[in-house]
């Protein structure tokens, strides 16, 4: 007697040897049962393989758009080292042109400056030649000593500046020594006397001081003194 088969089964559940097992096997319908159940098993064999094939496709675009992107970070980099260095030219340039212009604002007198000391050093003669005690010149003399100070304080002004370095140590950088001379009074190295002022222009020097350095007596005088080793220009 058969035994009665419990619960129901679908197609999907049955596999090939289930079926010859049931006795199927060369039954029609069994036949299309088959071939169902083989179409079904097909499809889940590449539903999970497709999972595996689009994770492998995935994973190559990621690793081609990490490459993008890193070669656009690298040029990114490039353009603005490229850009910074064009600015900073851009900023030096600027700078020095500005300094250009300051510069030619500053001294733009200087050949003017130089056309006027020649006067400035005739009214100086005439004030040390004239005698200052005489009545009959004395009004002359404070209208050219007026004169004098006047044209000094317009140069002043204008950035001029008068060195009249009597008593005051030895700078070659704004005085010129045309002689040296012993002097008990004055320190050695120190300007003796002053025989024509030298002038500055905004702190660069026009003309330098003609002056007479003072040196030790020749009793005093040690060769550690070091005041021979002034150049004297004649």
């Amino acid at each position: 007697m058969d035994q009665e088969i419990k619960g129901t089964v679908s197609p999907e559940d049955m596999s090939a040897n289930d079926l010859n097992t049931a006795g199927a096997v060369n039954d029609p319908a069994y036949e299309a049962l088959v071939r169902e159940n083989q179409a079904v098993l097909g499809e889940e064999a590449q539903t999970e393989e497709a999972p595996e094939e689009a994770a492998s496709v995935s994973q190559a675009e990621v690793e081609s758009l990490r490459s993008q992107l890193k070669a656009l970070e690298e040029k990114a980099t490039a353009e603005r080292d490229e850009m910074l260095r064009a600015v900073a030219e851009a900023v030096n340039g600027r700078r020095r042109a500005e300094a250009d212009v300051e510069k030619a604002r500053k001294f733009a007198l200087e050949g003017f400056v130089k056309s006027l000391l020649p006067v400035v050093d005739a009214l100086d003669r005439a004030l040390a030649l004239s005698d200052r005690d005489n009545p009959a010149t004395k009004a002359t003399l404070d209208g050219v000593e007026g004169t004098l100070q006047l044209f000094l304080k317009e140069l002043s002004n204008h950035g001029v500046e008068r060195v009249d370095p009597e008593g005051q140590p030895f700078d070659p950088n704004v005085h010129q020594a045309i002689s040296m001379a012993e002097s008990a009074t004055v320190p050695a190295n120190h300007v003796l006397h002053v025989m024509q002022p030298g002038y500055l222009l905004n702190g660069r020097v026009v003309r330098p001081a003609m002056v007479v350095v003072a040196k030790a007596p020749a009793m005093t005088q040690t060769p550690e003194s070091g005041e021979n080793r002034i150049n004297v220009e004649a």
